[in-house]
């Protein structure tokens, strides 16, 4: 079945901001699937990047992931294209923000009070930078109840950097999943700190926060 996910990202604290309409669409043995953008949009209110973010290159193009064989995780079999943030000189791949719509779950129905941890890696934006930066997840379900006939479990989740990564980076944040371990809806709120931004010619304390929104809808395809 086709999906149709709306992504709204606000990032450095909202003076930029990214939308994208993308539709999912699993292989028939489901274990890949390939994920097209249908629109995508762009603007920044930054006083230092006033150029509107242009995303109209990537209507069309699509990304293709592989299911890993433990839980729902995903391995992208393509880079797909990367957003750039106006002038501050970082570009974060778009395939970043699809990551967390394929969560490792465990086998089996989730239950009330489960948790579970996995360790992976991010690629956000740090000061001025695209940085990699190995992160801990720990996810909770909080709840779980039959929605329109669906089974829905809400799950509470809280990532923090590995022993021995670049401090400075939290993310919290909730999301919400069918049986059959699809994402429905999903926000993250993630905060960094950081002293390497480069501002007339000096070193300055920096604090980013971060806002993902993400909401899934079954439905046909999207024309072009």
């Amino acid at each position: 079945m086709l999906h149709r996910a709306i992504l709204t990202l606000l990032a450095t604290g909202g003076l930029s901001a990214a939308q994208f309409l993308v539709t999912l669409e699993p292989d028939a043995n489901r274990t890949g699937i390939a994920i097209r953008i249908d629109s995508a949009r762009g603007s920044t209110s930054n006083p230092h990047a006033p150029e509107v973010l242009d995303f109209r290159s990537f209507v069309g193009t699509s990304l293709h992931g592989t299911y890993a064989d433990s839980g729902r995780a995903i391995a992208w079999r393509d880079p797909g294209p990367d957003i750039a943030f106006g002038t501050i000189g970082a570009r974060l791949p778009l395939r970043s923000l699809l990551h967390p719509l394929f969560p490792a779950l465990p086998s089996g129905a989730l239950q009330a009070g489960d948790t579970w941890e996995r360790t992976w890696t991010q690629t956000a934006i740090h000061g001025q930078q695209s940085r990699r930066m190995p992160l801990r997840t720990r996810y909770t379900v909080e709840s779980v109840a039959t929605v329109a006939g669906s089974r829905l479990a809400r799950v509470r989740l809280v990532s923090t950097p590995v022993s021995g990564a670049l401090p400075g980076a939290a993310i919290r944040g909730t999301l919400t999943v069918d049986g059959d371990g699809i994402v429905q809806e999903l926000r993250l709120e993630e905060a960094r700190t950081g002293d390497d931004w480069e501002l007339n010619g000096r070193r300055v304390r920096y604090t980013q926060r971060d806002e993902l929104t993400v909401t899934v809808r079954a439905g046909a395809a999207s024309s072009r």
